[in-house]
C-alpha cells in the first residue's frame, strides 16, 4: 500500500490511513515497524497527511510494546542527527524541525 501511494490518483489509500494508524499503536514492535515504514512513504506522496502522521509517530512514545527492546521514536531521530551520512543527518534535522513546529502549534 505504501508504494502504491505514489500512483494513487483515485485517493483509495486515503481511506486506509486511519486503519494503518490503528496498527501503529497495536503494541507489537514488528507491526509498528512496518506501519512506520508505510506511513513514512505515504507522507512523501500525500503531503496533506504529513502533520497527522507525524503527530501519530510522536504518540508512539506513550505506547507499551510487547518487548523491552523498544525505544522512543524521538530518541531514534535524535541519534540519527549524528549520522555520518550527510543525507540521513539532514533528513533527521528536518524531521525534528517539523516536529518542533507541530508541537508549537498545539
Amino acid at each position: 500500500m505504501n508504494y502504491l501511494s505514489s500512483v494513487d490518483d483515485d485517493n483509495k489509500i486515503d481511506k486506509k490511513i486511519n486503519d494503518l494508524i490503528g496498527f501503529l499503536h497495536c503494541g507489537h514492535l514488528i507491526t509498528c515497524n512496518h506501519v512506520i515504514f508505510a506511513l513514512g512513504l505515504i507522507t512523501q506522496n500525500k503531503q496533506q497527511y504529513q502533520t497527522k502522521i507525524i503527530e501519530e509517530f510522536l504518540r508512539i512514545q506513550d505506547d507499551r510494546f510487547d518487548t523491552g527492546e523498544c525505544k522512543a521514536v524521538l530518541d531514534f531521530i535524535r541519534k540519527t542527527t549524528e549520522s555520518q551520512r550527510n543525507v540521513t543527518r539532514k533528513k533527521a534535522f528536518q524531521l525534528l524541525q517539523r516536529i518542533d513546529k507541530i508541537n508549537k502549534q498545539k
